[in-house]
């Protein structure tokens, strides 16, 4: 399986999809895997220039302006209903 790859203005280099989303997770409050120390440590860079970077960035994998991931809602129920409420 080949990895997607992608320049990051963060690193001024390419790099793997998933460390880009690992930054962005971590950025944005979703896990605490040590990413943004990383990318101190490297560019010298710390919040908020790492968000100002990363919501700037043309590769950015989803819509930061809203602050979420978007994840298809198909098959997701809006509300309970008899076939899927808790029982």
């Amino acid at each position: 399986m080949k990895v997607q790859k992608w320049f990051c203005p963060l690193y001024r280099a390419d790099i793997a999809e998933g460390k880009c989303l690992d930054i962005n997770y971590e950025r944005l409050g979703y896990l605490d895997g040590g990413c943004l120390a990383e990318v101190t440590r490297l560019t010298g860079k710390r919040e908020p220039d790492i968000s100002k970077t990363c919501e700037l960035c043309p590769n950015l994998p989803f819509d930061d302006l809203e602050g979420t991931v978007s994840f298809p809602r198909q098959g997701i129920p809006d509300r309970p209903d008899s076939d899927h409420a808790e029982r």
